[in-house]
């Protein structure tokens, strides 16, 4: 059994290329996936770690400023510990009854205005306790408003009037925004005064200190580079902190489909999380995929390598093949034979040597009643009238006419003479647009003879170097009479106007006839867009002249340009024609440019 040559290929290509091909393809696959998951969960892992780390050690720093109301220096007086004096300061203990209330707003603003310079993050500075009498005092210092209480003393007035006084830790306060446009969270540390015992330290008051988000989201930016992954902190359950300002303050859940990082181990309540996406993270592994198809590669360089190796065999046939076809396309029928042509390529040779032979044959028969067929047309061509016959015989009319004094007759037949010549004499493409100006003359006079000059024809004469398609304007001025002024009674005025814009050139022809109603111009219009070559009544085709305008200015400059109408009924019609610019007319047929 012969094995063909495609077959042959095709086996091939399985065995080299496609099987090793899959077989790769799976392999890499499976341990790439394996590979990505266990290090994408590490890099989680300690990016998460990374983060509490840093999260631990900035609110340590505010934790330990919120403890220097016990260490605050301001040289004490006798009697009174070191580590007392905020508390002195604070019940205005050792001031004058006169002053009291003055010097002791100095002096615990002063304090505050020390606690925002230490770091530059905080944004505003509160303490709000109970006075010795028991009454509520508040002080407050905002590095933007100056020193005073500012409008968001309310919130910790209020914040005060719930917390829990007994706590000895630092407290960590949900996010909000200010009335100034910043975005702040608040930690607060209770005051106790530590001269009694110390299981049962009395109230004194809190400290409060506004601090500007942007710190913990700079550390939440370092974290998360340029990934998509979400990352939240959480205090108590609740989301404290998040990518998006709309989930802090809710209770912290994920979706089913997304995965979670998260630290087990925080030191002030407020716990990272890494939120990620699986689908947007496996991303990461095309650059994995690089290798995969390097070695898909390599496979498609050997299965190249094959396919050259098995077609050799092909090509050289179909080089004899070619060879056969090359010498019948010169008229040279004797193919030779091919050798090892066992093949599908074999057969098909030699199908094409019987071709050959075969249409050899058949055109020897055929060459003997082709010649007759020629000899019979040149004679039928010798006997038709040839065109100069028709121009000698017009003229020897127009001199007889002019002999017998008959100018007018004379010039009829010379305008008719001359519109016969420009219609089947020398075919030439482009002519100048002077040309078919001269020709509209002549058929306005010819009009003019049969309707005694009623006719006004308008055109410019510096038209010499505008080159345009030959007998683009004659089938326009027939139209506007026929249906234009023929209707009004024969009279009028036809108008022809050139304008050039950049590279373009405008020709407009003009009539003020009884105009072209709406109805009138949609069918136009179905015409121009139609495949018909105008429109057939039941007598004859009518508007083919439109239509051949139409199509020529779309077949030789191509869909940009056109031949476009508009009409009002009573007022008149205008055609426009719209072509590329073109002179430097040479007399030779073509595009002269």
């Amino acid at each position: 059994m012969r094995i063909g040559i495609f077959r042959k290929f095709g086996l091939f290509a399985l065995v080299t290329g496609v099987l090793p091909l899959i077989i790769t393809v799976l392999i890499l696959s499976s341990r790439m996936h394996d590979e990505f998951i266990g290090v994408m969960e590490t890099n989680y892992s300690q990016m998460t770690l990374s983060l509490q780390d840093r999260l631990d050690s900035t609110l340590g720093v505010y934790d330990t400023i919120t403890t220097m109301p016990y260490y605050y220096s301001f040289d004490p007086e006798e009697n009174y510990l070191p580590f007392d004096i905020f508390r002195r300061i604070f019940y205005g203990t050792g001031y004058d009854d006169e002053t009291m209330e003055e010097d002791r707003r100095r002096d615990v603003e002063s304090f505050l205005l020390n606690l925002i310079r230490s770091d530059s993050y905080i944004l505003s500075a509160y303490f709000i306790g109970l006075d010795s009498d028991g009454s509520m005092l508040s002080f407050g210092v905002d590095s933007a408003t100056g020193f005073h209480l500012g409008y968001d003393d309310y919130y910790l007035i209020q914040d005060w009037n719930v917390h829990d006084k007994t706590d000895r830790r630092m407290q960590i306060h949900p996010f909000r925004t200010q009335s100034t446009g910043h975005r702040i969270f608040t930690v607060s540390r209770n005051y106790f005064d530590i001269r009694g015992n110390v299981q049962d330290l009395g109230y004194v008051g809190t400290l409060y200190l506004n601090i500007d988000a942007r710190r913990i989201e700079s550390i939440v930016r370092s974290v998360k580079g340029g990934r998509n992954d979400g990352i939240l902190l959480t205090h108590d359950g609740i989301c404290w902190y998040s990518d998006n300002p709309a989930d802090i303050g809710k209770p912290f859940a994920i979706d089913d489909d997304k995965r979670l990082f998260y630290s087990a181990d925080s030191r002030y309540g407020v716990v990272s999380n890494i939120v990620v996406d699986p689908d947007d993270s496996y991303r990461a592994v095309e650059t994995l995929y690089t290798l995969a198809f390097g070695l898909l590669f390599l496979s498609v360089i050997l299965f190249s390598i094959g396919i050259m190796s098995v077609s050799k065999r092909f090509s050289k046939q179909m080089e004899g093949l070619f060879r056969g076809m090359d010498r019948v396309e010169k008229g040279d029928f004797d193919v030779p034979a091919l050798k090892d042509n066992g093949d599908e390529l074999g057969l098909l040779y030699d199908r094409f040597r019987n071709m050959g032979t075969a249409l050899k044959a058949y055109i020897d028969k055929a060459y003997s009643a082709q010649l007759k067929q020629k000899e019979a047309e040149c004679t039928a061509i010798k006997s038709q009238i040839y065109p100069h016959f028709l121009y000698n015989t017009l003229e020897v009319i127009r001199m007889s006419a002019i002999d017998d004094g008959n100018t007018h007759t004379a010039e009829m037949i010379e305008a008719l003479s001359e519109q016969i010549h420009y219609l089947i004499g020398p075919v030439k493409d482009f002519v100048p647009l002077s040309h078919e100006i001269n020709i509209v003359r002549k058929y306005i006079f010819l009009l003019n003879c049969r309707v005694e000059g009623a006719i006004e024809f308008k055109a410019p004469d510096d038209t010499e170097d505008i080159i345009v398609p030959k007998l683009i304007l004659q089938p326009l001025v027939e139209n506007a009479y026929i249906h234009g002024l023929k209707p009004k009674g024969s009279k009028g005025c036809i108008e022809i106007d050139v304008q050039r814009k950049e590279d373009t050139a405008e020709i407009t022809v003009m009539d003020n006839g009884v105009g072209i109603d709406k109805a009138g111009l949609e069918r136009i219009d179905a015409i121009f867009r139609s495949s018909e070559i105008g429109i057939k009544d039941e007598y004859e085709w009518k508007s083919i002249g439109l239509k051949n305008v139409y199509d020529r200015i779309k077949l030789i400059y191509g869909d940009e340009y056109s031949l476009s109408v508009d009409s009002v009924p009573g007022v008149g019609t205008v055609f426009t024609i719209r072509i590329p610019y073109r002179g430097g007319y040479d007399g030779t047929p073509g595009d002269s440019r």
